[in-house]
């Protein structure tokens, strides 16, 4: 079983075909095992749950079987970003209510942690998916394994423009 061989250790793959299929990506590399179900994992602050959240949630979703949203905990977005407005456990339950993720989880990036090999084994990650560019650290293992995947940054709505617009009402 594929989970089991990459639980063990198994040589690094490349990114399922399958998942690059369903991602509108494509990959040259058809002679690799397809996983019986393909877990993805992406992360982010997840602030002010809005559109573009939801619309990159439903495009990760899509690439595989089940989907693991990792959520950035407060004091690491306060150290390249801002403090978030909701709380880690608010942002969490909104995703969990969202209905798009089969597991919200604790994103492991505490002190500028990476993902680790230890991560993605115990949770039988398959594909790694970020939108954005950037964090190369962070991503560096799930690259190394091959199992990375890289969309660009939805431009439009965001949760600095969601905040930006409250503050420039007279009228709250």
């Amino acid at each position: 079983m594929a989970a089991q061989r990459r639980a063990t250790g198994a040589p690094a793959r490349a990114i399922p075909s399958q998942a690059l299929a369903r991602s509108g990506h494509r990959t040259s590399d058809a002679a690799s095992p397809e996983p019986d179900v393909l877990t993805v994992f992406t992360e982010g602050v997840f602030d002010l749950l809005h559109a573009n959240h939801m619309a990159m949630l439903r495009q990760v979703r899509s690439m595989g079987d089940r989907l693991i949203v990792g959520v950035t905990p407060d004091a690491d977005a306060a150290a390249y970003k801002r403090v978030p407005i909701l709380t880690l456990e608010e942002r969490m339950e909104t995703l969990r209510a969202s209905g798009l993720a089969d597991e919200v989880v604790v994103c492991p990036t505490a002190n500028g942690a990476a993902l680790t090999e230890a991560f993605l084994k115990a949770h039988d990650i398959g594909l790694v998916v970020y939108s954005g560019t950037g964090w190369d650290e962070f991503y560096r293992v799930p690259t190394e394994m091959g199992i990375m995947l890289r969309l660009p940054y939805r431009g439009g709505l965001c949760t600095s423009t969601i905040i930006d617009r409250i503050r420039a009402r007279d009228d709250l």
